[in-house]
C-alpha cells in the first residue's frame, strides 16, 4: 500500500523494494492491530504469513488482549497462484516471489498459538 501511494500508477518492482519499507509497513500494521484489538473489535488480517516466525507476532498481540486467534490457510500450488496472478491484469508478482513464498510455507497449527486453524484446498477451478 505504501508503495502504491508514494508511487501511483507505476508498476510494482521487487527491485524497488527494501528491508527499511518492510520494517515500516509492520510496524504500522502491529500498531493498527493493537488498536483494533483494545477497543474490542474483531479483526481478520489478510497477509501471507508463510512462516511460523512471521505469524508469531500476531499470536503474541493477541494473546497481550486475552484474545483467540485463528488461522485460514489457502492450500494452492505455486502453478495455479501464478496462473491466476498472470490472469489478474493486476500489478503481477515476480514468479520467483511466489515460488519462493511456496518453498518457505508452513501450513499453520495449533502448536504455535491459534485456538483454530481452518485449510482451504483449491484445486485450479
Amino acid at each position: 500500500m505504501i508503495f502504491e501511494m508514494a508511487n501511483f500508477g507505476k508498476t510494482w518492482s521487487e527491485d524497488e523494494f527494501n528491508n527499511v519499507d518492510e520494517a515500516l509497513v509492520k510496524y504500522t500494521e502491529k500498531r493498527i492491530l493493537e488498536h483494533w484489538l483494545s477497543v474490542k473489535r474483531k479483526v481478520l488480517i489478510d497477509n501471507t504469513s508463510v512462516t511460523p516466525a512471521s505469524r508469531k507476532a500476531y499470536i503474541k498481540i493477541a494473546g497481550q488482549h486475552k484474545l483467540s486467534i485463528g488461522a485460514i490457510y489457502i492450500n494452492a500450488s505455486p502453478e495455479l497462484c501464478q496462473k491466476r496472478n498472470q490472469q489478474s491484469g493486476k500489478d503481477i508478482i515476480p514468479a520467483q516471489v511466489i515460488t519462493g513464498m511456496a518453498a518457505s510455507a508452513a501450513k499453520p497449527a495449533l502448536s504455535e498459538g491459534f485456538s483454530e486453524v481452518f485449510s482451504v484446498d483449491i484445486n485450479g477451478t
